[in-house]
Parts: C-alpha cells; sequence; structure tokens
C-alpha cells in the first residue's frame, strides 16, 4: 500500500535536519569557548596540575581575583573563602582557622600550629602582617590535613603565597592608593635580567593610616595606626641546562598602634595606655631543580625565617 507523503511530515523532517544542524554548530561554538577557558595550575602540591584535577579541597585566588577585589592582604582574601576564618588579637591576624579547627590565642605560642603560611617557600606560620598581596602571583588554600606536603603545621590545612617570578624582559609596575584617616599604600615593582644567565624581581610596598579609633583621654587619632614595609626580592639563575637555582630574600618591618573598640562602636575610646603591634622579620629561602635524569625531578628547598 502506498501512502502520499504529506506536507506537515517534510516540515517536520525539515525542522528535525536544522536542529540537528544547529545542535553541531552549538558544540562547536561552545567548544572553542572552552579553549579558551583560563587554566589554574596548582603549584604548591609535589606535581603541578589544574584546579580541576586536584584531588584535595581547595580555593586558589590568581592575581586577577586580588586585583578585582583590590586586595591588598591576606586577611582581605580569607573573608571570601569558604570554611576559612581568622581570629585577631592584635592589628593583623597570627593564626588561621580552617574548618573550624585552628589557633585563636594571639599571646601564647601553640607547639605546632593546626594552619600554616607558606610565602614562596618559606614558613611564616604565627608571623602576622606579613601576608602583603602587592605583586603577588597567585594564593592557594588547602582544606583539610596537608602533613605529607608541609609537615606538622598543616594539620588543618594550609595558605600557600607565591609572587611573581623575575622576568627576562625588563618590566615594572607601581601602585598608589589614598583613602581617609590619612591612608596611603605605595607599591614599586621592578623586574629584568641581571645578566644572560640570572634574572631578578624586587617589590616594595609600603602601607601607612592613621587608625579610625579617636583616643579621647589622650586626645589622639593614630593609636590605632598602621605602618608596614614589606621587601621581597627574587633570582631566578640558570647554572646549566639542567640546573636552576631561585633564590629569594624577605624583610618586613611593622610598627602598628593597637587601640581598645568602643562597646556602643562610637570609634572613640579612653585607655590610658594603647596596645602596640611591632614586628622586624627577616628570610630567606634557595630552591634548587635538578632536571639532568630522564625520569625524574630532584628538588631540594632551604629556608630560613627569624623574627
Amino acid at each position: 500500500m502506498t501512502f502520499p507523503k504529506s506536507a506537515i511530515c517534510l516540515a517536520i523532517t525539515a525542522s528535525i535536519f536544522n536542529v540537528t544542524a544547529f545542535a553541531e554548530q552549538q558544540a562547536s561554538n561552545d567548544t572553542s569557548k572552552t579553549d579558551n577557558v583560563e587554566t589554574i595550575t596548582v603549584t604548591s602540591d609535589f606535581r603541578q596540575q589544574s584546579l580541576q584535577n586536584a584531588p584535595t579541597s581547595m580555593s586558589v585566588l590568581t592575581d586577577i581575583d586580588i586585583k578585582q577585589r583590590n586586595a591588598k592582604h591576606l586577611e582581605e582574601l580569607i573573608a571570601i573563602s569558604p570554611n576559612v576564618n581568622f581570629a585577631s588579637g592584635s592589628q593583623r591576624a597570627r593564626y588561621y582557622q580552617i574548618r573550624g579547627i585552628g589557633e585563636r590565642s594571639q599571646f601564647q605560642e601553640p607547639i605546632n600550629p593546626s594552619v600554616g603560611v607558606i610565602i614562596d617557600e618559606v614558613d611564616f606560620t604565627g608571623i602576622g602582617s606579613v601576608a602583603s598581596l602587592f605583586d603577588v602571583k597567585q594564593a592557594e588554600i588547602f582544606r583539610g590535613p596537608q602533613g605529607t606536603r608541609f609537615g606538622a603545621n598543616a594539620i588543618a590545612g594550609m595558605i600557600n603565597i607565591t609572587t611573581n617570578e623575575p622576568t627576562e624582559n625588563f618590566e615594572g609596575a607601581v601602585q598608589l592608593g589614598v583613602g581617609n584617616y590619612n591612608t596611603y599604600d605605595l607599591g614599586v615593582a621592578l623586574s629584568g635580567p641581571a645578566s644572560d644567565s640570572v634574572n631578578y624581581r624586587l617589590a616594595v610596598n609600603q602601607s601607612n593610616s592613621d587608625g579610625y579609633i579617636e583616643n579621647v583621654h589622650l586626645q589622639r587619632d593614630d593609636t590605632n595606626n598602621r605602618d608596614e614595609l614589606s621587601i621581597r626580592g627574587k633570582l631566578a639563575i640558570e647554572a646549566s641546562n639542567d640546573l636552576t637555582i631561585e633564590l629569594a630574600g624577605f624583610y618586613f618591618d611593622f610598627d602598628n598602634g593597637y587601640d581598645a573598640y568602643s562597646l556602643d562602636n562610637t570609634r572613640e575610646t579612653y585607655s590610658d595606655e594603647p596596645g602596640f603591634d611591632q614586628q622586624e622579620t627577616a628570610a630567606f629561602s634557595a630552591k634548587f631543580t635538578y632536571q639532568g635524569f630522564d625520569s625524574a625531578t630532584v628538588l631540594a628547598i632551604f629556608s630560613n625565617a627569624d623574627s
């Protein structure tokens, strides 16, 4: 038996072919868009890998995230990171908490802090104020024990900060910010080649503010001030085709005030002896990477910090 072809059937068939062609074109467009997505690489694990393939719960904040949020200090990134907190009994927090685990005392040293803070392979755990975000490339926050990689200071998690590397071409950056309460922030970064096999990078950041607390008893408006100087330097040395050496030096000098907060939130205090938060820290690290073997890479890191 022969059935006559209906115009409706032909229209439906044409629509199916059109939808299929549109779907193929849409998939092709989606693929091209996916290829343009930035790949975020986790650098503080034993093997560098993408954030999507990392086998641990973590947050990665790149330099783009830092600039978009206009963040100046690690505390400002902690505020937007899930399951991470800090408690401060001074101008800057000394210890952090991840998933509710971590020290809160600012004045009594723990045997082993629960959350570690690493900056360019140097352990700054328990040293407040050092985490300036000027010229920082990436901040990685690991949630959960990280003792295999970082030791006893990471039972609850780890905060790893990586600054920008020395470059083969000359480049520089200047950052200037001003605000209320005589606040200003100045940062200068320089990078380039020192020779054919040595590149350098230097970053200096000065941050000052009178603070927003007014001491009525002493008739002063700077008892909660900030005066923070951060200096970081890096050298990248290509000793041979197989051996690279990375040297990093740090110097931090902070002279901050700390006045008591008023109970009624008037920003006025009557303390006769305001507190202070002073700190001077010097640190150094050396990283040796040897790639002369076919199936292995030898990595050795030495660091020291004095505060």
